[in-house]
């Protein structure tokens, strides 16, 4: 078994008759990508795109879906061959990811389905209520025991893994219970309750934390790199600084290599950190065709070599007017990689307008030498 390939591979689906989708059919996507990403304006459809999909794949047609809709989806799961099969796996979620529920299951009624938080914008299950518990396991556990191999210690290191300045995660313990602390890298002696998170770091920890502990409830096996599904995200750059909107779907998938995500946004950053493989779907909307969606194969292999206000103007999101809205016509535009490139190119010029006639002509000599040679 291939430790890296997802355990599911969506290469297919057919959606009819759903809100605003009177059908939509995409076939022939490429086998076990690890990341499908949606982008389109808002109130395109890429919700509702996401909605079909995971009800279907989720078991959860007749609760979410009307009876006119009709779905098909290709998808293969890969144990040691290729077979058709709807994964018992699923997991999606809405773009409200900082809610914690204090339920300590998904049989609480308004967690009732791994869906819910996706469809209903319910709290997510709150996995500090699972914590204590696994770290008090790794305490008793028999000699001879890796602690890497437990589920804090694997958990603690995922945390630390993807949340931006977190240098560690303790169990404190008082006189009324245990609670999770997380300690910051510039307040190294601070020990912080959840609440006092940023709200980037506030919604990694509820969003990863619901999605391990579903995961773990789904299959079989306690090794997090090990855990499959598919897991759908609507609005995946909410709440994240661009830097680590570019980090997390790299991270994610090192950390869930088994799991192929499916996700929307509205930003060009995530695509800069999508995995080799990953697949690009544009979502548009008219009167006549309703929801509609197209891959944009072209620009899943050029994606390596494009900068975000490339990605911008590209058909992926088809954003024309990059300017600045202080810009005048006339006006030069900075086009250097980096702003560091902007400011070295302002030094040049600002000594270039201090050399006196004799010296620039020595300059535009020793150039065009250059120009030549060439």
């Amino acid at each position: 078994m291939n430790k890296r390939v997802p355990k599911y591979s969506l290469e297919g689906f057919n959606i009819k008759n759903y809100q605003g989708i009177k059908e939509i059919d995409i076939q022939n996507l490429p086998q076990a990508s690890p990341w499908i990403f949606l982008t389109g304006e808002n109130g395109f459809g890429k919700t509702s795109v996401l909605k079909a999909l995971s009800a279907f794949i989720g078991k959860k047609k007749e609760m979410y879906l009307p009876q006119a809709t009709k779905i098909a989806v290709d998808i293969k799961e890969y144990k040691g061959k290729n077979r058709s099969s709807l994964p018992k796996e699923c997991v999606a979620y809405g773009p409200n990811r900082l809610s914690i529920s204090d339920a300590r299951s998904s049989n609480d009624p308004k967690l009732e389905t791994n869906l819910s938080s996706l469809f209903e914008n319910t709290p997510l299950l709150n996995i500090e209520s699972y914590l204590p518990n696994w770290y008090k396991d790794q305490l008793l556990a028999l000699n001879g025991i890796k602690s890497s191999d437990h589920l804090f210690e694997q958990t603690r290191n995922l945390f630390l893994k993807v949340m931006p300045n977190l240098v560690d995660m303790k169990i404190v313990s008082n006189n009324i219970k245990d609670e999770v602390v997380y300690i910051e890298e510039n307040e190294p002696k601070i020990n912080k309750e959840l609440h006092q998170l940023a709200s980037g770091n506030k919604s990694l920890v509820a969003f990863i934390g619901d999605l391990l502990i579903r995961l773990l409830q789904q299959n079989s096996t306690k090794d997090i790199r090990q855990l499959g599904g598919i897991v759908f995200i609507d609005e995946m750059d909410l709440h994240l600084h661009p830097i680590w909107q570019k980090k997390l779907p790299t991270l994610l998938s090192e950390i869930f290599p088994r799991i192929q995500f499916v996700a929307s946004t509205h930003s060009p950053i995530p695509l800069l950190g999508a995995p080799e493989g990953s697949v690009f779907l544009k979502v548009n909307r008219s009167e006549e065709e309703g929801i509609t969606v197209e891959r944009l194969e072209t620009l899943e292999t050029e994606i390596k070599n494009l900068l975000p206000n490339t990605i911008l103007s590209s058909p992926i999101f088809g954003f024309n007017e990059i300017f600045s809205v202080q810009h005048h016509k006339g006006e030069k535009v900075q086009t250097e990689d980096t702003y560091e490139d902007v400011l070295k190119r302002k030094k040049v010029k600002e000594k270039i307008s201090k050399l006196n006639p004799e010296q620039e002509a020595e300059l535009k000599e020793f150039l065009k030498k250059r120009r030549d040679e060439k």
